[in-house]
């Protein structure tokens, strides 16, 4: 397995650990914006927001990479976590937004050019100042969460 020692990636947040993601696979980073929840959604999905005209759909990373980990509410406002971030992803069919607890660094990680098999969006482990981060791939997240099709945000049954 060969590394690729210049990926620049987003060091982040979410249920009390550190994550990293590709900075390119991140399109911008917002505060967390109002999210308005829809029906029938799986608890992961909180809902949908809004960005420069754009509908968000909005994910809870950390009830999707650490499920034990206290959950957010998608009613809760601005204020009441004022570091919590959202991570809008490059994608091309759907906006797709990555609700985080805080936005630590951008840091060059070393990175395995290939994905092991698997479902989990959390695919490598990589080494960060002396301890394990998991690093998410965006493209395996997205399709994870069924939030690549044109039907991302319609409440499921």
């Amino acid at each position: 397995m060969t590394t690729d020692p210049r990926s620049l990636c987003l060091v982040f947040r979410a249920g009390g650990e550190r994550v990293a993601i590709k900075s390119g696979d991140v399109q911008k980073v917002t505060p967390r914006p109002h999210v308005s929840r829809l029906p029938r959604l799986p608890p992961h999905l909180l809902g949908i927001a809004q960005h420069r005209g754009r509908v968000i759909t909005v994910v809870d990373v950390v009830r999707v990479l650490f499920p034990d980990a206290p959950a957010h509410d998608a009613g809760a406002p601005v204020r009441a976590r004022g570091d919590e971030r959202l991570l809008i992803l490059e994608r091309p069919a759907r906006h797709v937004g990555l609700l985080v607890d805080a936005v630590d660094e951008i840091e060059t990680l070393a990175l395995p050019d290939d994905l092991p098999a698997g479902p989990s969006p959390a695919l490598r482990l990589v080494q960060h100042k002396g301890r394990a981060l998991p690093v998410v791939d965006a493209l395996r997240l997205a399709r994870a969460l069924g939030v690549t099709g044109d039907d991302a945000a319609a409440p499921r049954s």
